[in-house]
């Protein structure tokens, strides 16, 4: 049995300007163990899918319309805010964005780590203060007992996204869920984040989803890959099959766009158009306004995300029908 099994997740806001499809529709299964990568553009639905199997979702304007989620026999789109409370941040754990503001400015750095040993596991304030200084220890910060006691502000950008991955680390969970983990670090600091959650993924033995919009990061951490546009999974395969043979337009765009597959000084390549409203239904294929390869039908047929050979899915219709 997967560690978790998501089924057609549909998370809608209702705006006073429409309602928006932030996720509609998302399937997929993460084994133990696995490292699985999202990526897409911003606005794709990558965070807000991760977001809503644990309950961080805004409501209102925000809703799970439809779906289940699958993890441990328990349904987390089904399980009420007690339950949910229970789950983050000792079986499941979540590195945020920007540490900055996900991290408590009227705080120590030692009782925000220190915090979920306390609520999941009851531990004592000397054992749970000797815990989070292992565990600051562990992800690189040095002086940890003199650190602990510091504030966020204190801190440089690379440090306090480390303290963010000790504290997702602290209660081992099965599950890390990493959204964007090394955003606005310069890219010393960011291989350093990435390899110490890999590190102690494979220490801890638990599963990792990666969201980013980085391409190069998925290739280098990832075993497989979502693609994800409008709200929608358009691509599913292992990281090596969407690299050197991706199906979808989408996907083959996005790595057109990268800088290193241009030679120094051409112009860099991107994708005409902008993203749907989603405020509005989409017949067709989201992505057929801005695809090369679009034909009538694929404005009007609806895209269903489909396996073309094993383990590679994709939701083109002019691939799944073999014109591509």
């Amino acid at each position: 049995m997967p560690l978790l099994d998501v089924q057609k997740l549909r998370t809608y806001f209702h705006t006073r300007n429409g309602t928006v499809r932030a996720v509609d529709g998302v399937s997929y299964v993460l084994e133990a163990g696995e490292t699985l990568g999202i990526v897409g553009e911003s606005g794709s639905g990558k965070s807000v899918s991760q977001y809503s199997l644990l309950g961080l979702i805004p409501t209102p304007p925000g809703r799970i319309e439809s779906g289940c989620a699958r993890f441990g026999g328990i349904d987390l789109l089904q399980s009420s805010q007690a339950e949910l409370r229970r789950i983050r941040g000792k079986r499941i754990s979540m590195i945020f964005q920007d540490p900055m503001t996900a991290l408590n400015p009227f705080m120590t750095i030692g009782g925000q780590i220190i915090e979920p040993l306390r609520v999941h596991e009851g531990c004592s304030k000397s054992e749970a203060r000797q815990r989070a200084v292992e565990a600051l220890g562990q992800v690189g910060i040095q002086d940890a007992a003199t650190r602990i006691r510091m504030y966020p502000h204190e801190f440089s950008g690379g440090m306090r996204q480390r303290v963010m991955v000790a504290m997702a680390l602290i209660t081992h969970p099965e599950l890390l869920i990493a959204d964007e983990p090394s955003t606005a670090l310069d890219v010393t600091v960011q291989a350093q984040i990435l390899d110490l959650i890999q590190e102690r993924q494979q220490s801890l033995g638990m599963a990792v989803v990666l969201i980013t919009h980085d391409l190069g990061v998925i290739a280098g951490t990832c075993g497989r890959v979502l693609v994800m546009y409008a709200g929608r999974i358009v691509e599913s395969a292992e990281t090596r099959k969407v690299f050197y043979s991706a199906r979808h337009p989408y996907t083959q765009a996005l790595l057109e766009s990268m800088p290193s597959v241009h030679a120094q000084g051409d112009t860099l390549f991107t994708i005409p158009g902008m993203p749907p409203d989603l405020t509005h239904a989409i017949e067709g294929c989201p992505f057929a306004p801005r695809c090369r390869e679009v034909r009538d039908a694929c404005r009007t047929t609806p895209c269903v995300l489909r396996e073309v050979e094993p383990g590679h899915a994709t939701a083109c219709l002019r691939v799944q029908a073999g014109e591509l």
